[in-house]
């Protein structure tokens, strides 16, 4: 495997301290989420062989191996920092992990059992190359876990940046929120891509959830909002400059739950698909 990634499209590449702040924080509080939906899916068996595509810092890779006797598995992920940490949770005779493109991975066509793309990042299109990518590795009648958060997940952030657009005439924010809310990321849409990229026999489970901050200042500092709810709101949002938008939610939050509890609602996901 080539350690050096080229081309890669619109996957995060996190430094040093961004992957080691993802791994301590963003996978306990966060992406453990991802996986709790997509373990309620999974096919278990013998000899499991796995492709995990956009591994971050490898979770839940750990979890795999101890729940699926004689499993293997390979790990992709854009982030050589990820990829560093993730090597050390694990053995690499059970799970070996590589920086590249998780799309174009290189790994052999049709030689893996399961495949799982936890929190994909990235438009519906950028997704499909990923789903497609999966399909070329597992062999006939294996088993893809997918799982994301649907659109209606956010919904406190939304608002305030619904808010920020109508105080302030933002026609291209005003523009993408009605393309969002008409182009919604659903359980049917998402079936849409799986379909569309081979994939047969689809299933689903849907967690509702909520993220808790003892006030607005506690989700202004979470590196999961950073990393991953933002980026995922402008993707939703098809990459509309949010900048002065995203200052007014922090001027808002900080003022409406300076001193209260704040829930922000998350719903997730899972697919399982066959081949």
């Amino acid at each position: 495997m080539n350690d050096t990634p080229e081309n890669i499209d619109a996957a995060p590449v996190f430094d040093d301290n961004e992957a080691a702040v993802v791994d301590t924080f963003v996978v306990p509080s966060y992406l453990c989420h991802f996986w709790a939906a997509a373990e309620k899916l999974l096919l278990v068996g013998e000899g499991a062989r796995i492709a995990h595509l956009g591994s971050l810092t490898g979770y839940p890779g750990k979890l795999l191996v101890e729940r699926m006797p004689n499993t293997v598995g390979v790990g992709i992920d854009a982030s050589e920092s990820c990829v560093e940490l993730a090597r050390q949770k694990v053995s690499p005779d059970l799970f070996s992990y590589y920086s590249g493109d998780p799309a174009d991975s290189g790994l052999q066509a049709e030689s893996f059992s399961h495949a799982l793309i936890l929190h994909p990042q990235g438009s519906a299109q950028e997704r499909g190359k990923v789903l497609r990518e999966a399909a070329r590795l597992l062999y006939p009648g294996g088993q893809l876990l997918l799982s994301l958060p649907l659109s209606r997940s956010f919904p406190e952030v939304v608002d305030l940046i619904e808010e920020f657009a109508l105080k302030y005439d933002d026609a291209p924010i005003t523009l993408a929120l009605e393309k969002a809310a008409a182009e919604r990321v659903t359980v049917e849409s998402v079936s849409e891509e799986l379909e569309a990229a081979g994939f047969r026999d689809i299933d689903f489970e849907i967690i509702h959830d909520v993220m808790i901050y003892e006030n607005g200042r506690a989700l202004l500092e979470d590196p999961s909002v950073r990393y991953f709810v933002v980026p995922q709101i402008e993707t939703w949002l098809d990459q509309v400059d949010l900048g002065d938008a995203m200052e007014y939610v922090s001027r808002a939050v900080d003022k409406y739950w300076s001193e209260s509890q704040l829930e922000v609602a998350l719903t997730v996901v899972a697919f399982s698909a066959r081949l």
